[in-house]
């Protein structure tokens, strides 16, 4: 079970419809970018936590313990990355860590990290400390 405690919150507008809460599959938990859209990797700045419609306010988190979707599984501290399409994954040599797994997650399912997206780290590798 993901768990989420304190963050950061950052309410801007979107520029898409972001107004999915399906899990796993939905916007909620996905990296947005400050364009107020699902995030294409580098550009994250932080983590969808309440929905919205096109040009409606929607909060992200930019620190702290959160909630993300993860596109594939992850283990226990390692650090993540965001995929094109806004989801973690975990982070390889020459990536940018912008968080680190808290709990072991799956493919597709909803865990648990720590993150801050104004510091992201330039990884030399995967297990690397923020």
């Amino acid at each position: 079970m993901s768990v989420q405690n304190a963050f950061t919150p950052w309410s801007i507008q979107a520029s898409e419809a972001l107004s999915d809460l399906t899990a796993g599959t939905g916007q909620i938990y996905k990296a947005v970018d400050a364009a107020g859209g699902v995030a294409p990797d580098k550009t994250a700045v932080g983590i969808l936590q309440q929905l919205g419609g096109n040009a409606e306010h929607i909060t992200i988190g930019t620190s702290g313990i959160m909630k993300y979707v993860a596109g594939a599984a992850v283990v226990i501290g390692a650090g993540v990355t965001v995929t094109t399409s806004g989801y973690f994954t975990t982070a390889t040599s020459g990536g940018t860590i912008f968080g680190r797994a808290l709990a072991a997650v799956g493919s597709g399912a909803v865990g648990t990290g720590i993150f801050n997206f104004a510091t992201p780290t330039f990884s030399t590798n995967s297990n690397q400390v923020l």
